[in-house]
Order: C-alpha cells, then sequence, then structure tokens
C-alpha cells in the first residue's frame, strides 16, 4: 500500500482526522512533520503530513512525487472556514510569537477588520509562506494545485459535512477504525450571521474558484 500523506487544509477537521490515526499506528510508522527535506524517504511511513503546506510547495521543493502517494485532503464551506479560521486565531491563539504580531493585531480589531484583510488578496503567498497563518484562509483550491495552477487530482477528496465517509476512505486503509473524535475545535455562531450583504459579495468572489470546483454557496447551512 502507499503511504498515505494528508493535504492538511487548516479548519478543516484535520485534527479530529489526525488524532484518529494516530490511534491505529504506531508512532513509527507516522509522522506529523514540521520541517521536511527531500533527503528523507517518506514512503518508508504508512501515514505522514507536512502541517499546513501546500501540495504545490511538496511539489516543488521534491518533499514528495505524485506517483509515491496515496493523497488526500478534505474541503468545508470557504465561508463557513473563514469564521472557523478567524475564532481558532482569537487570543490567546499565537499569543507571544513575535512574528504574529502583525496578525494578533488584526485579529484583535475583530471579525469585520481580519475578514477584509483575509479576502482582500494582499496576503503572503501561501505556496512561499509554507505553514504559516497568515496564510490559513486563502482558498482551498490553492491548497490543492500543480506549479501551474492545475489542479491535483487526490485519490480522495473529503468534505467537512461529510467526515465519516472520508475516514472511512482513509483511515479505512490502516485497519478497523474508530468515529472521529472532536479535536481542536471552534466555537461560533452560524456562520452566516457574521457577514453583512458587502461582505457576503467580498468573500463570494474570493472564494469564487472554491465554490465552482467543490460546489458549495453561501446559502447552505453546514
Amino acid at each position: 500500500m502507499k503511504t498515505i500523506c494528508k493535504i492538511w487544509i487548516p479548519r478543516v477537521a484535520g485534527s479530529s482526522w489526525w488524532f484518529a490515526a494516530s490511534q491505529m499506528l504506531p508512532s513509527a510508522q507516522r509522522r506529523w512533520v514540521k520541517h521536511p527535506s527531500p533527503q528523507e524517504d517518506y514512503t518508508k511511513l504508512k501515514l505522514v503530513t507536512f502541517q499546513h503546506r501546500s501540495l504545490r510547495a511538496l511539489l516543488r521543493d521534491g518533499i514528495i512525487s505524485r506517483p509515491d502517494f496515496f493523497l488526500c485532503s478534505a474541503v468545508r464551506n470557504p465561508f463557513d472556514r473563514l469564521v472557523s479560521v478567524f475564532h481558532h486565531m482569537k487570543p490567546p491563539g499565537y499569543r507571544g510569537k513575535p512574528k504574529y504580531k502583525e496578525l494578533r493585531s488584526i485579529i484583535e480589531r475583530g471579525w469585520q477588520y481580519y475578514a477584509e484583510w483575509a479576502t482582500s488578496g494582499n496576503t503572503p503567498s501561501l505556496h512561499d509562506s509554507v505553514g504559516d497563518p497568515y496564510c490559513y484562509a486563502s482558498p482551498q483550491v490553492d491548497w490543492l494545485t500543480e506549479e501551474d495552477g492545475a489542479p491535483v487530482e487526490l485519490d480522495v477528496l473529503g468534505r467537512f459535512d461529510d467526515l465519516q465517509s472520508y475516514s472511512a476512505q482513509t483511515l479505512g486503509l490502516l485497519g478497523r477504525r474508530k468515529p472521529l473524535p472532536s479535536v481542536n475545535r471552534t466555537r461560533h455562531k452560524p456562520f452566516a450571521e457574521y457577514y453583512d450583504d458587502v461582505l457576503r459579495k467580498r468573500a463570494e468572489k474570493f472564494y469564487e474558484a472554491d465554490c465552482e470546483q467543490f460546489g458549495y454557496t453561501f446559502g447552505e447551512t453546514k
């Protein structure tokens, strides 16, 4: 069996998925790699994730090659995900890390200010600032593309609104699985309550590719 490689888009139940996976495999067979190297052979593992690094960055930097891995990821309604990203990064998130001083300042100004900044198109490049919280709200299509921007065909692409099915298609390959737990969950009101008409239109334009490729609309409640 190929090594399962999870492309971990922030705020799509990645922590829940990884926690469940951790209960199924000994530590020697799985790795959560924060500082990957092209000199390491990750195909010897059964399961690997490179935290919040885009697929484009992993392919570009020679960390993985497409034929050698079972690639999986999951996506979420982008309007809901943006709200979750904001609440995840509210204090005490990222407190005490000097390089996130500007981000903390943006978050502390509130949801409206953060959402306008995050959908401005002026945030750091997802593929150059790998794993950087400044890029967490980037469109999900950008996490799953080749260097030329073409989408990569994954072995499994799950959905936040059907996580148990996603779990069965991925963790089921490792053997008997358990239901996904709720880990690192954010608490907030239904996402639609955070948007006025102006912000909604702004977000719809910014996440247009997500909506087209993954079939999401603002009117969904999940």
